[in-house]
Parts: structure tokens; C-alpha cells; sequence
């Protein structure tokens, strides 16, 4: 009778797969939209809120801090305690956070509820990936996590158009409650369709482990986030980034001789797992830093609003979902070595093309621009998360999608804030150029960034303001052209390492 029961319990399990995978889909996107959509909202946020710069920062910044933090210990916590159980007290939590967050009265109480949907995230995110790896036989899963990476893209993707769209009609509030009917479904759907799961001779979780991984990713990122606008020699940058980075030394010594590593340092052995750790990395460095530098084109340079700017990345998101749809089948036809590599020097292509525009670049160009970017992203992240997957043992799913994740998180975190950096400098030394003799308040506004340039012109008004404006916009789109043939540069070294490292890999 026992064992009826079981083989029946498995069998609905793989009969009601595909509607697992649209349940777990749907739940990432929402923490995937959630990512992007808040920084439509930046500018409504600071007026309802009368927001510091600092605290507009935290707005994003608390968020993604919390979220990368504890993806690794969260996926672990769903591999030992159950991942379906788990999925449905992150997307509660999230939703929690979602409601707080709009209806909150201050900047600081609002900073509170971005740390709860952070949180929320980081304990639904891990476990869908891992449940897709219970659910689907090893031969169906490079299509499962195609769809899968296809739908959580679709989410950050739409963010600036949804958001956007909810901005043009309702109070900022909406971006947030948007999410309530998602989660609402997906968990009504999963109670019916998402089995439970977990590793029954789990040993006990890692507790020093957890907390030098949450210490360790939680110090790096922080670095990472505030080094641009707050200054990489800040005392407290410098310590967070070279503390992190001896807790990341202190994470691998304990992990190798730990009884029970939270992450065991042998994963990195395989070549396969190790080159699609960097390539998922990589694809996401090139990804967010070139988003953040077109939104800034868009709103700032070109003086689109939100709305107009969300509609014109949109195909970024199709792209990137038809990137990661078509994915498997090109690696059954060609090989994950050539698909992923071929995915990264698309990037690249696409980064040269953002080099090449200037501060009239038509609706074309850039729509141009994002399909190749977005498409070479979306080959690259459902083989590359495969090739983690199909290394950990399906024991430990969830600290594999957890690791999966971060690798996300924090080469996003560096994309941004190296070609950030790198954009600054550039825009600073050819303000100062074109600037020479201005007054020494005009010019100290204008290199502080290309916004601030724009507000001290509609000051001065007249031909000399439009004149300003003129050079701050020259001076941001060529600093950008730096930057992004950088991000370029550094695409294609990866593609030669990652060419390298799946030498063996089909």
C-alpha cells in the first residue's frame, strides 16, 4: 500500500510537471519585475517621500543587499526543511513587503520594507529552480530552465514599462500592489500543483557557513553599490569591500574542512560548473551596467519620461525570453561550449553597438541595441545554469539555484559599478575640457553628473543653459562609448576563458 502510494504520488508529479514549471516561472518573474520596476519609480519616490540622495540610494540598494545576502542560505534551508513549503512562506513575506511598501509614510519606513520583499525573494527564488530539478527527469531540464530563465528575464524586463504605465495613471503605491494578484495566484495554483520536496539525510545546516556567506556577499555588494556615488576611498567602502573580501577567504577555509559545508568548494572541480558560474556572472556585469546607462540616455540625455523609456525597451524582454526559450535546442544542435560562447561575443557586439550612439541616437538604434544584448543574454543563462545544476547533487538544488542566483546579484553589482566608475571618470575629465573658464559653481554641478548639469541650465536659462545642456549631453554619451567598449573588451576575454574551460564540455 506504501509503496502504491508513492509511485502514485510520482506519478502526478511528473504528470503535472509543466504546470509545476508555469507556477515556479510566474513566482520568479514576480521577484524579477520587482528588481527593475522600483527604479521607474526613483523620481515619484523622492518627491512623495522628500527623499535624501542617500536614502534614494537605499531605496534600490536595501533591496538587492538582502536579496544577494541570503540567497545561499535560503536554498539550503528549502533542501533540508521542504522547497515548496518554503517557496510559499518567501512569496507571503513578499507580499507583506509589497503592501507596507505602499502605504508607508517615510523614506526610512519605506528602506524597512524593501529589506522584507528582499528577504521574500531571497526565500521563494532559490527554491523554484530546485523544484524544477525534483519535478523534471535530467533529460527534459535544459528546456524546463530555458522557460524558466525566459520568464524570470520577461519579469526584469517589463519592470520599466509596467512601472512606467502604473505611474502615468495611479499613485506610486501601485508599482508595488501590482504584485499582490501574482502571489496570490501562485500560491492558490501551488497548493494544487507544486509538490513538496526536500533532502530527508539533510545533515544539520551549516550555521557559520550560512553567516559568513551572508556576511561575505552581503559586505561585497554593499562595496559595490556604494563605491560609485559615495566614493571608492570612503573609509567605510574600503573596509566593506576588503572586509568582504576576507570573509569570502575565511567562507572557502571553512568550507573545505567542514563536516557538512554549506557549499562544498568541490563543486569548482568541474569545469563546466566553473565556466558557467563565470558565465552567468559576466552576462549579468554586461547586462545591468549597460540597462543602467541606456535608462540614463533615455530619461536623462533624450528627456523621455518614465513611460516612453519603458516602451522602448521592451523588446529587451522578448528578446531575452526568446534568447532563453530557443536556448536548449541550439545546444542540442551545437553544443553548450559554442551556444554559450557564441552568446557572449553577441554581447559584446551589442555593447560595441551602445559604443556607436550619440546624443540624437534614433528609437531604432537603441531598440537594436537592446535585441542583440538581450538575445545574446538569454542564449547564454539557461545552458550556463544547467551546466550548475546538473553538477550539484540534486540533494542540495536549492544551495545550487541559491549560488546560481548570486552569481546574478553580484555581477550585476560590478557591472554597474565598474563601468559606472569608468563612465564618471570619463564624463568628468571632458566636462572639465569643455568647461574651461566657466564659474566654479556652474562647472562643480555639472561634473557631478549629467542630471545635475541639466537642473543648474534650466537655472542659468537661455542660450547659455541650452549650451550647457549641450556639452553635459556630448560629454555623457562619449564618456558612455568609454565604458560600454570596456564592458566589450572584458565580454570577449570571457568568451576566450569560458571557451577554454567547456573545452570538454558538449
Amino acid at each position: 500500500m506504501r509503496g502504491s502510494v508513492v509511485e502514485s504520488t510520482e506519478s502526478r508529479k511528473h504528470r503535472l510537471r509543466w504546470w509545476t514549471l508555469i507556477v515556479l516561472s510566474v513566482s520568479v518573474m514576480t521577484a524579477g519585475l520587482q528588481n527593475t520596476i522600483t527604479n521607474v519609480a526613483l523620481p515619484t519616490l523622492q518627491e512623495e517621500f522628500e527623499a535624501s540622495a542617500t536614502e534614494l540610494q537605499w531605496f534600490v540598494n536595501s533591496y538587492i543587499l538582502v536579496y544577494a545576502g541570503f540567497l545561499l542560505v535560503m536554498g539550503a534551508v528549502g533542501d533540508k526543511y521542504g522547497r515548496a513549503k518554503w517557496l510559499n512562506i518567501g512569496l507571503v513575506i513578499f507580499a507583506i513587503g509589497s503592501v507596507a511598501a505602499a502605504f508607508v509614510a517615510d523614506g526610512g519606513s519605506f528602506i524597512v520594507t524593501q529589506v522584507i520583499m528582499g528577504f521574500g525573494a531571497a526565500v521563494l527564488t532559490p527554491a523554484t529552480l530546485a523544484i524544477i530539478i525534483d519535478v523534471f527527469p535530467k533529460e527534459e531540464r535544459a528546456r524546463a530552465i530555458g522557460i524558466w530563465a525566459a520568464l524570470a528575464g520577461l519579469g526584469i524586463g517589463l519592470g520599466p514599462l509596467v512601472g512606467g504605465a502604473l505611474l502615468e495613471v495611479f499613485w506610486y503605491g501601485s508599482v508595488f500592489l501590482i504584485n499582490l494578484p501574482i502571489v496570490i495566484g501562485a500560491i492558490v495554483a501551488g497548493r494544487f500543483l507544486v509538490p513538496d520536496s526536500r533532502n530527508d539525510d539533510a545533515p544539520p545546516i551549516d550555521v557559520r557557513g550560512a553567516l559568513l556567506s551572508f556576511a561575505a556577499i552581503s559586505a561585497i555588494v554593499y562595496a559595490l553599490v556604494a563605491g560609485p556615488d559615495q566614493g571608492w576611498l570612503k573609509p567605510w567602502v574600503l573596509a566593506a569591500l576588503i572586509g568582504g573580501a576576507g570573509l569570502v577567504i575565511w567562507f572557502v577555509r571553512h568550507e573545505q574542512t567542514a563536516a557538512s559545508p554549506l557549499l562544498s568548494m568541490e563543486f569548482f572541480r568541474d569545469r563546466g560548473f566553473t565556466a558557467g558560474a563565470i558565465a552567468i556572472s559576466m552576462t549579468m556585469f554586461a547586462a545591468f551596467a549597460a540597462i543602467f546607462l541606456i535608462t540614463q540616455v533615455l530619461q536623462i540625455v533624450q528627456e523621455r519620461s518614465a513611460l516612453e523609456a519603458g516602451l522602448i525597451m521592451t523588446p529587451l524582454a522578448f528578446a531575452l525570453a526568446a534568447g532563453s526559450a530557443v536556448a536548449p535546442r541550439l545546444v542540442e544542435k551545437h553544443g553548450a561550449r559554442t551556444v554559450v560562447v557564441s552568446g557572449i561575443v553577441i554581447m559584446a557586439v551589442g555593447m560595441g553597438f551602445q559604443g556607436l550612439w550619440r546624443v540624437d541616437s534614433t528609437v531604432g538604434s537603441v531598440v537594436l541595441t537592446t535585441l542583440v544584448l538581450a538575445f545574446g543574454a538569454g542564449i547564454i543563462l539557461a545552458p550556463a545554469t544547467e551546466r550548475i545544476m546538473n553538477t550539484v547533487p540534486q540533494s542540495q538544488s536549492g544551495v545550487g539555484s541559491g549560488l546560481s542566483i548570486v552569481t546574478r546579484q553580484v555581477g550585476g553589482a560590478i557591472g554597474i559599478a565598474m563601468l559606472a566608475s569608468i563612465q564618471d571618470a570619463a564624463y568628468n575629465r571632458r566636462i572639465e575640457d569643455q568647461l574651461v573658464g566657466a564659474p566654479e559653481e556652474i562647472t562643480q554641478a555639472a561634473t557631478e553628473s549629467v542630471a545635475g548639469a541639466h537642473q543648474v541650465a534650466v537655472e542659468i536659462g537661455g542660450t547659455e543653459g541650452a549650451a550647457l545642456i549641450g556639452t553635459a549631453n556630448e560629454a555623457f554619451v562619449d564618456a558612455m562609448s568609454v565604458a560600454v567598449f570596456i564592458g566589450a573588451g572584458f565580454l570577449l576575454i570571457t568568451a576566450g576563458i569560458v571557451f577554454r574551460l567547456m573545452r570538454n564540455v558538449s
